[in-house]
């Protein structure tokens, strides 16, 4: 497969594990390390990781129905499957693990949300929306001292899922949540109306002392030295991701491009692993006429 050319031993070898047939990641990992090395493979297009999602919760229960229902409910009776601390499955049923899905991103939302207004405060939105007293007021836990939280004006809601998953907002911000009649392309067209924002990736590695292996798109490459490499890197994904931005719709992108190395000291030498270059490029879309 020259699409895995210029992988390092640890991702070959998870690589080879993965194959064509869909695989449980907690049956394919044996430690924490190999889930950086499996982020790598992801990054590089080499594998995709599926998952159970919202929408998927919004299949099960009825709520939504764009895809396929019967793939969404197997999906939930492989996630209700799931063990606790204790032993038990985490879920009775397909239908409980989507209501607490759901349940739990309008949480997460409401959460956001909040912590957001804090920042906007002057406070550390992170650390005092976590606390306890803010909590029991999202909760709106009963008590001899009652407490309370809420934003100063109302959330506007956009996306297609708007509707479903911010329904429950208004009880836990304390505020009402208006969702636009045409919420299902507002952002879209803010999307559209804002910047095309896409990016590109190459890799080079050091298969042998002296060889430099330059990964980028399809194409790989071998170079004698480390600078002609990265160098060479650079170029490709500058003009990989002029491409891109052009072909989503934009022709005057600003191009940024930076590169991680992974390097080792062996002896007092300097080893080079790896080089990570990343070219990122943003602009406004065109106007069309």
């Amino acid at each position: 497969d020259r699409l895995a050319a210029g992988l390092t031993g640890a991702e070959a070898r998870l690589y080879e594990l993965i194959g064509a047939v869909p695989l449980a990641v907690d049956r394919l990992l044996s430690s924490n390390a190999q889930n950086a090395t499996l982020n790598r493979l992801v990054s590089r297009g080499l594998v995709h990781v599926a998952g159970f999602t919202p929408s998927d919760a919004a299949h099960v229960l009825g709520k939504q129905a764009n895809w396929d229902p019967i793939a969404a409910r197997l999906g939930a009776e492989l996630f209700a499957r799931k063990r606790d601390g204790r032993g038990q499955n985490i879920a009775a049923s397909p239908e409980a693990i989507s209501e607490r899905v759901l349940v739990t991103l309008t949480r997460w939302s409401a959460e956001y949300i909040l912590e957001t207004a804090f920042a906007e405060d002057g406070l550390d939105g992170a650390s005092t929306v976590a606390h306890a007293l803010v909590q029991r007021a999202v909760d709106a836990h009963p008590g001899i001292a009652r407490l309370s939280v809420a934003l100063d004006r109302p959330v506007i809601g956009l996306g297609a899922s708007a509707p479903l998953h911010y329904a429950g907002l208004p009880p836990l911000i304390g505020n009402d949540c208006v969702v636009p009649r045409d919420t299902d392309v507002a952002n879209a067209l803010g999307a559209v109306v804002g910047q095309v924002r896409v990016s590109a990736e190459a890799r080079v590695s050091q298969p042998m002392e002296g060889l430099f292996r330059l990964a980028s798109g399809e194409t790989v490459r071998d170079f004698l030295d480390e600078a002609t490499a990265i160098a060479a890197a650079e170029a490709d994904v500058r003009a990989i991701v002029a491409e891109r931005a052009r072909d989503a719709g934009t022709d005057s992108a600003e191009i940024d491009v930076a590169t991680e190395f992974r390097v080792s000291t062996v002896e007092a030498q300097r080893m080079f692993i790896e080089a990570h270059v990343v070219a990122v490029a943003s602009g406004r879309p065109r106007i069309a006429v």
